[in-house]
């Protein structure tokens, strides 16, 4: 209990340094990447816990949520939902492409971070970012692709990065080339 009302608290917070810096559009790359910079920890605790990267019924719980957060943001629907499932598809891209690694190099691993008391509360304040972020801002094209450009990640980030940075484009913009 006393998690999640830090974990809100911090939100909050979060969402009130990151308002006016968001309206610009120069925000939502950043929080991309460090949504999927903790996708490699999830990617490991479904890995050392024989779980699969998918999982219809929790994303649906998760989706509801979320689209519900942006209802009440003031996000149209149909942009809220093309660009959460977007951050979906990278983020479970991403995950597939770490334990596809692991397996085939026989990686091991002892112990793996706590999912819901480590993980979790950290893509929830993210969560709240992104959602701001993409109400306060008309990304543009040539905004991903100067971020896209700076990005020092590796290949397989670089890939999810591209699938979520699309998703937040204004429909008009939706034939970018990243």
């Amino acid at each position: 209990m006393f998690l999640k009302k830090v974990t809100a608290f911090l939100g909050i917070l979060v969402v009130a340094a990151t308002a006016h810096a968001s309206a610009s559009g120069e925000v939502m790359p950043d929080i991309i990447s460090k949504r999927l910079n903790l996708m490699k920890a999830v990617a490991q605790y479904k890995y050392v816990n024989k779980l699969p990267v998918e999982d219809k019924k929790r994303e649906a719980i998760i989706f509801k949520r979320i689209m519900e957060k942006a209802k009440t943001v003031g996000i149209p629907q149909e942009r809220a939902s093309r660009a959460l499932k977007a951050q979906i598809t990278a983020a479970k891209q991403l995950q597939t492409s770490y334990i596809k690694g692991w397996a085939e190099n026989n990686i091991k691993f002892e112990t793996a971070p706590d999912l819901g008391k480590d993980i979790r509360p950290q893509i929830d304040v993210i969560t709240q970012e992104f959602l701001i972020a993409l109400k306060d801002s008309d990304i543009s094209c040539k905004q991903l692709q100067n971020a896209a450009e700076k990005l020092r990640v590796s290949t397989e980030i670089k890939l999810a990065w591209v699938i979520a940075a699309q998703g937040v484009l204004p429909k008009s913009s939706e034939h970018c080339s990243l």
